[in-house]
């Protein structure tokens, strides 16, 4: 089952227009940076879903916390796929590995991020998505970048808490005490069941895209009938494609974090625009 919007999305939005929404407008630049040029949001048409006319697209940048850029162009894709009427770019981390697997990867890719950005700031976009799923540098993006910036953790997170009390499902063991501090700082404390694993080795697992699937989709037939989720989120950038062939095959929604990003984006970004 894919999921829905809901009221609940609204409201998550507007504390963060609230708390951030004027800083972002006040110091959006108008100069060209690296042969980008900035626009203002309130110059882009709106573009939920249906394609805009009469005036510039909306533009989402999409950075993945590690390197490889396999995984960027697939996670790219599936965005574009998403909502075709806005425009999605996608950056690798110039530095670190191309799968994160625990604490300490996902700290070289939060680096990563940071000095990514620090090199080349999102200049013509109208937001950020931070595109690994312990949302590395969300906190220090926000405090150093004028637009909003959205990760796929923290709106995977929010769909499924929308639908009731609900799992991630993942292929990384090292990476579950994050998950839950994600949980926790998200707001999702008691809706926030745990994180259930694919058996095996996280590089064989990964390696191998049909039997991805496979263990994908056991895993949250055990998060539904072990621990009662309402909905499943597919815990990883790099698990895009295989969240997508299963989302249909379980009875809860299955959350593909990719897209509940740019929803998220987007609505972000709307806001913004209204606010100016």
């Amino acid at each position: 089952m894919r999921p829905g919007g809901g009221p609940g999305h609204r409201r998550h939005d507007d504390e963060w227009v609230d708390e951030q929404g004027s800083a972002a407008r006040d110091q959006i630049s108008p100069p060209s940076h690296g042969g980008l040029t900035a626009l203002r949001p309130s110059r882009y048409r709106a573009c939920s879903g249906h394609h805009a006319t009469g005036g510039p697209t909306m533009r989402l940048l999409l950075i993945n916390p590690n390197t490889s850029q396999a995984t960027t162009q697939a996670m790219v894709g599936i965005a574009r796929e998403s909502a075709p009427s806005v425009e999605v770019d996608g950056l690798s981390a110039p530095f670190g590995v191309p799968l994160i697997t625990g604490p300490a990867e996902l700290a070289i890719g939060r680096d990563a991020v940071v000095t990514l950005m620090a090199a080349r700031p999102p200049f013509g976009y109208q937001g950020v998505i931070i595109a690994a799923f312990g949302d590395p540098a969300l906190d220090e993006l926000r405090r150093s970048v004028a637009v909003p910036v959205t990760g796929i953790a923290e709106a995977g997170m929010a769909e499924a808490a929308h639908h009731g009390r609900f799992a991630v499902v993942t292929t990384t063991p090292d990476l579950t005490g994050s998950i839950a501090a994600r949980a926790d700082a998200y707001g999702h404390g008691d809706s926030f069941l745990g994180t259930v694993l694919t058996g095996g080795d996280v590089h064989r697992v990964m390696a191998d895209r049909q039997g991805l699937g496979r263990a994908l989709l056991e895993a949250g037939r055990r998060a539904v009938d072990q621990l009662g989720a309402r909905a499943i989120v597919i815990g990883g950038g790099p698990l895009a494609v295989a969240a997508r062939e299963i989302a249909d095959q379980l009875p809860v929604p299955v959350i593909e974090p990719v897209p509940a990003a740019v929803r998220l984006a987007i609505r972000r970004a709307e806001r913004t625009s209204q606010e100016m």
